[in-house]
Order: C-alpha cells, then sequence, then structure tokens
C-alpha cells in the first residue's frame, strides 16, 4: 500500500479490480499495516525474461512481478488495527514516515 491509498502487488491485481470496478463488485486489500508505504514510490522488480519466453524470435520480453492499482478502485483496507479508508492509510504511513525519522536521529 502506498501513502495514497493505492496498491502494489503482484501482477493481475489491477486487472481483477478494474474488473471487479466493471461489475460493481468492492475491492478489499488485505495486508498488514506495516506494509504501508510512507512514500508513493512505486516497487519495480522483474523476472527473469526467459521465464516467459526463451525462444530465437528477435522480441523484448518485460517480464514485470508487480502492478499498480489505483487507489480509486480500492474500497478498503483490512489490516489488524481494522478497515482502514483512505484517510486512514495516510494517517497510517505519516505515522510511518514520523517513526522513520524517529530512527535516523538515534
Amino acid at each position: 500500500m502506498l501513502a495514497d491509498g493505492s496498491v502494489v502487488s503482484k501482477v493481475g491485481t489491477r486487472g481483477v479490480a478494474l474488473a471487479a470496478a466493471r461489475e460493481n463488485v468492492p475491492l478489499w486489500v488485505v495486508a498488514a499495516a506495516a506494509k504501508i508505504r510512507p512514500d508513493e514510490r512505486v516497487h519495480t522488480e522483474t523476472a527473469d525474461p526467459t521465464d516467459l519466453y526463451d525462444g530465437d524470435a528477435p522480441v523484448r520480453v518485460v517480464t514485470p512481478v508487480f502492478d499498480h492499482t489505483p487507489a480509486d478502485l480500492v474500497a478498503g483496507v483490512v489490516t489488524e488495527r481494522g478497515v482502514l479508508d483512505g484517510d486512514d492509510v495516510r494517517a497510517v504511513a505519516a505515522q510511518h514516515r514520523e517513526n522513520a525519522r524517529w530512527a535516523e536521529r538515534e
């Protein structure tokens, strides 16, 4: 989860979120509150391209591991702190940001 309420998760999450929105089905994210990032950097990681294609054709293979789901597709986040809405997610992110600053002072 990012501070803006959007979600970075395994590839396919955004597609599921879009399909759910199309069918008027709310999408709930289940995660530990510790997974809420205090910034809005999107985590990027790629898998080995040969996992997808190892042929001889001259093609460029992109194998992202994570995708980014916008906050407006997320109904809420279920954590050990309860169900969080966008404001709650921002508050947890701010708390994590302050904790990181405090840790840097040591």
